[in-house]
Parts: C-alpha cells; sequence; structure tokens
C-alpha cells in the first residue's frame, strides 16, 4: 500500500496538484515512520510549489530538512524554492 501511494501520488502531481498533496498527506498520516516518508513529504512540496503556495512549500521543506537531513531531496528542492518566492 506504501508503493501503491507515493506512485499514485505522483502521476497526480502531472495533472492534479491538490489531488497529489492529499494523497501524500494521507501517506503520511498513514505510514509516519516508513521510510519512504521522504518521498511523500518532497511529493507535498511539489504540490504545494505546484499550487503556488509557497509558504506551505517551505513548511514542507523545511520539515523535510529536519526530519532527513541528509536526504539528497534538499538539493533539488532548493533549486526549485528561490524561484519561486
Amino acid at each position: 500500500r506504501e508503493n501503491l501511494l507515493l506512485i499514485i501520488g505522483y502521476n497526480y502531481l502531472r495533472v492534479n496538484a491538490d489531488e497529489a498533496r492529499r494523497t501524500f498527506e494521507n501517506f503520511l498520516t498513514e505510514f509516519p515512520k516508513s521510510r519512504q516518508a521522504e518521498l511523500a513529504i518532497y511529493g507535498q512540496f511539489l504540490a504545494y510549489e505546484r499550487q503556488n503556495k509557497f509558504q506551505d512549500a517551505q513548511a514542507m521543506f523545511d520539515r523535510l530538512k529536519k526530519e532527513f537531513p541528509r536526504s539528497n531531496l534538499i538539493p533539488q528542492a532548493e533549486q526549485i524554492l528561490p524561484q519561486k518566492k
């Protein structure tokens, strides 16, 4: 179920950022300690960014840095955020 929710969330990112955000939110509610939570947090970050909800995107970026300080996704997110502020 974990993998399925992530796949669905990332597929939604292409067509419906709000639905993607909800899917990643559900993932984090159901599997808060999952090894893949990092991907769900980043997915939520991307969904907020695509909805131009930059404060929410920043909050997810901060969460990613706090919970996964060595994440390889942090540099990718840093490339997106400064362009949108």
